[in-house]
């Protein structure tokens, strides 16, 4: 190799890059960059066919908010196919978004079933304890199923309780498919047996040093997807599953940091778990975009799909930024029946 007057041996990358450089100067030596000038191929970045560009303009609430999303979002995701009819039941699993999508779907007159838990159920841990229970009969984690009453006591499931494990089994076996919604990833492990709560700990029950908060990782939650489908699998092996993630914000949270940063972390690491699962291309599992309807259609129109003040006990207004506006779940209700249903 050929080393210049005063400068170094020349590395053969480079040698490389002042060839591609060349190579792409040909179509343009001589000619200026002008505004006006048409590129050429060369003058753009590498693309696969088919590529997909983020909405320039996502429009405004003229159009209606269901064309809005039909033409940003759904034309571009992979078709979910005719899953289900009129007579289908659903079971719905998770957060209170889960029981909206229930009630709204009954509006529209589907049928649907909430198999009732506590509100709390809307990590994957709890979800996948109660379906692990609903289906087997147990769980290791049951001594950790704590719940409010309509009441505000707080117990154990099964105290006073009169949900039946085969009654729940039963409804699981005729339903003609499940939506399992999953909103945070914050939660409250016992150090000793490993189990998690389903919400947080009574504060009778909570032992310092024993008692851990943790924000579950991507692996963990990624792993009780996983096993959360393969076990309905063993039990009902072509039962139409779909996941979808809560917009819910969190209403608190236990990191040393601020509960919007918290919330952007667990929705991300929630999100990512799910796309984990979902490259997977496991039979007969679908997912549904709540989560990217109310979160990013939220940040580019002029009225925001959370409810902005709710009345308190008291009568008077109160702002409110951690619920989702009723016309904006029905219009995420009305698109997944327009998709899914016969």
């Amino acid at each position: 190799m050929t080393d210049s007057p005063g400068q170094g041996p020349r590395l053969p990358s480079l040698k490389l890059y002042e060839d591609m450089n060349n190579a792409l100067s040909q179509d343009n030596i001589g000619i200026p960059w002008t505004s006006e000038r048409e590129t050429t191929p060369k003058d753009r970045w590498y693309r696969e066919a088919g590529v997909k560009f983020y909405p320039l303009s996502f429009g405004d609430m003229a159009e209606n908010f269901s064309a809005l999303v039909e033409r940003n979002l759904l034309a571009d995701m992979a078709p979910i196919p005719k899953l289900f009819n009129s007579k289908s039941i659903l079971l719905t699993f998770g957060s209170c978004f889960a029981d909206n999508i229930r009630k709204y779907m009954a509006a529209l007159r589907r049928s649907t079933g909430t198999i009732h838990v506590s509100e709390g159920l809307n990590n994957t841990f709890a979800i996948l304890s109660y379906v692990r229970w609903a289906l087997t009969g147990d769980d290791p984690s049951m001594g950790q199923w704590f719940i409010k009453t309509p009441e505000g006591k707080i117990r154990h499931y099964f105290e006073d309780s009169l949900q039946d494990q085969v009654a729940i089994y039963s409804e699981m076996m005729s339903a003609h498919g499940f939506i399992f919604t999953f909103g945070m990833t914050e939660i409250w492990r016992d150090s000793e047996t490993g189990g998690v709560f389903w919400r947080g700990i009574p504060q009778v029950v909570f032992q310092a040093g024993r008692h851990k908060f943790e924000n579950s990782s991507f692996e963990e939650n990624r792993d009780n997807l996983l096993e959360l489908y393969h076990l309905i699998r063993q039990h009902r092996p072509d039962v139409p599953i779909i996941f979808t993630v809560s917009p819910v914000t969190l209403s608190a949270t236990f990191r040393n940091d601020a509960a919007v940063i918290s919330d952007c972390i667990s929705k991300s690491t929630l999100r990512t778990a799910v796309d984990s699962v979902m490259r997977r291309n496991l039979p007969g599992l679908y997912y549904w975009p709540s989560f990217e309807i109310v979160r990013w259609f939220g940040a580019h129109i002029e009225t925001s799909t959370f409810t902005q003040f709710s009345a308190g006990p008291d009568g008077k207004m109160r702002t409110d930024s951690s619920h989702v506006k009723d016309w904006v779940i029905e219009a995420v209700v009305k698109k997944f029946v327009e998709h899914t249903f016969t």
